[in-house]
């Protein structure tokens, strides 16, 4: 069993990596190397893994970052086209612990590709409840769940 959640992590761990830094600092990694190792930029790792008894991580290596799932945003039976409760939303960001700790809203319901008004439709469905979230604390970081980068095949 425990074979099984170490193995689960190593196979999460790459790709939370690209997710919490593309989040946090706002920048997608880039291919290009720095020209020195005084021009590189630190790179941080968050844990949003929910494994019980998961191995004791350095806090100076591994942060811990709150996800904060559809389940607890959306009503249940809600339309997956539907927008969460403002209060809802805004409560669960004021549950979140005053740290430095970021928040990532995962929401995968709604769709990131299609024709221009679908995906304008989303964006503005993303920057309303953005919006509640950052307006309720002020200070703490918010960002939106995806993958990097969107798989198109």
């Amino acid at each position: 069993m425990i074979q099984q959640h170490r193995a689960a992590w190593l196979l999460l761990a790459p790709f939370t990596l690209v997710v919490a830094a593309t989040v946090v600092t706002g920048h997608s990694p880039s291919v290009e190397r720095p020209a020195s190792p005084a021009a590189a930029r630190s790179f941080v790792v968050f844990d949003g893994t929910l494994y019980k008894n998961k191995p004791p991580f350095n806090p100076q290596s591994v942060h811990p970052i709150t996800v904060l799932y559809e389940a607890r945003l959306f009503l249940p039976n809600q339309p997956a086209t539907a927008m969460p409760a403002e209060p809802i939303v805004r409560s669960l960001i004021g549950e979140v612990p005053r740290a430095q700790e970021p928040v990532v809203l995962d929401i995968e319901r709604w769709p990131l590709t299609g024709d221009a008004q679908t995906v304008r439709a989303t964006v503005d469905k993303f920057l309303a409840v953005l919006s509640w979230a950052k307006g309720e604390v002020r200070g703490v970081r918010v960002g939106v769940y995806g993958t990097v980068p969107i798989p198109d095949y």
